[in-house]
């Protein structure tokens, strides 16, 4: 194997490592905001105007769908760290992050957060916030990914 390759593997390796710790500790760190009431009050104005998430308000309090969200949010993490061990939990643990992060891509077209100014989106307060979930979701997809490939057994075809 062509050293130069190997020192691109390794690199690219790392980089994976790195943005998956950073998933799991926003993850973690989102979670547990949510247990706090500054955040269940920022979050209903998405949820209110939510087709996803509006109902949580009809069954629970402000406080209480929060900390429902944060409980999702904490125990997806768990999950995917005890996906090292046992790769079906880190399927579940992703799976629940690709969900979450696509309810809460879905705030961009449900609330005011993008407004269209002279014909050109414009991110409003919370915009950019939001925005960095996509990056987020694409980190979660390849986490995803690792743990199938780990769960069916399969390997990679190296690229052409």
């Amino acid at each position: 194997m062509h050293p130069s390759l190997s020192l691109a593997q390794r690199l690219q390796q790392r980089g994976q490592d790195i943005a998956v710790f950073g998933v799991l500790i926003v993850f973690f760190w989102i979670g547990v905001m949510k247990f706090f009431e500054f955040e269940a009050l920022a979050l209903v104005p998405l949820i209110t105007e939510s087709p996803f998430m509006s109902w949580g308000y009809i069954v629970f309090s402000v406080q209480g769908f929060s900390n429902l969200i944060g409980v999702v949010e904490l125990a997806a993490v768990l999950l995917i760290v005890l996906g090292w061990y046992w790769p079906k939990a880190g399927l579940a643990g992703s799976s629940i992050l690709i969900g979450s992060l696509l309810v809460t891509l879905s705030f961009m077209v449900s609330s005011e957060v993008v407004r269209l100014e002279y014909g050109i989106p414009v991110l409003q307060k919370g915009g950019g916030f939001l925005l960095k979930d996509l990056t987020l979701l694409g980190v979660s997809i390849c986490l995803f990914g690792r743990f199938l490939e780990k769960t069916c057994g399969c390997t990679p075809k190296p690229h052409a």
